[in-house]
């Protein structure tokens, strides 16, 4: 721990960073868009904050 040595720097976290920004985007893209579509065109305005309060339970 205290041996001083930096591993990455900030180009490792950036290139890290990317890496599961691509691999995540697939995932949540579909599903975060069909539910807000589905929230957009409810009846009401708490029923599509129920929906998306759901949704946000789940990711």
């Amino acid at each position: 721990m205290g041996n001083g040595k930096k591993y990455g720097g900030w180009l490792g976290s950036f290139i890290l960073g990317l890496a599961i920004g691509a691999g995540w985007t697939p995932c949540v893209g579909l599903a975060l868009s069909s539910i807000l579509v589905l929230a957009g065109s409810s009846e009401s305005l708490y029923q599509g904050i129920g929906q998306l309060a759901v949704y946000s339970l789940g990711e």
